[in-house]
């Protein structure tokens, strides 16, 4: 075999290996697409579905459907800073605090004017 078809032969053997390699992959990278697409559709279909929840005030369905991760986050304020603008209101700022811990309410006997029960006269 002559130096030129060794090279023609090289190079029909790496463009068929390349042309294999790319029909080879190209279901796979569909497939991808395809459930990329299909998980996305699903999330934005459970989002609109807990925002409606919301929305509607339907609150107990809003916290069943919420994901162990929110439920188990520690309280939250959230602030949304909008400023108007030429007419529109837009988004000036943006940010999570964690919650202040709850106050103890005071027990009977630290309230005011609280004192000893007096005893009954015999």
């Amino acid at each position: 075999m002559t130096r030129a078809a060794l090279a023609r032969f090289a190079a029909a053997l790496t463009s068929a290996i390349f042309v294999a390699g790319i029909l080879a992959w190209t279901p796979a990278a569909a497939d991808e697409t395809a459930d990329r697409q299909a998980a996305v559709a699903a999330a934005t279909q459970e989002g609109t579905q807990w925002l409606g929840a919301l929305d509607g005030h339907r609150y107990t369905d809003s916290w069943t459907e919420a994901a162990a991760v929110m439920k188990d986050a520690p309280p939250a304020i959230e602030t949304v800073l909008m400023v108007l603008e030429e007419g529109h209101w837009r988004i000036g700022g943006y940010s999570v605090e964690r919650a202040p811990a709850p106050e103890t309410p005071p027990s009977g006997k630290d309230k005011a004017g609280a004192g000893p029960t007096p005893k009954a006269k015999q």
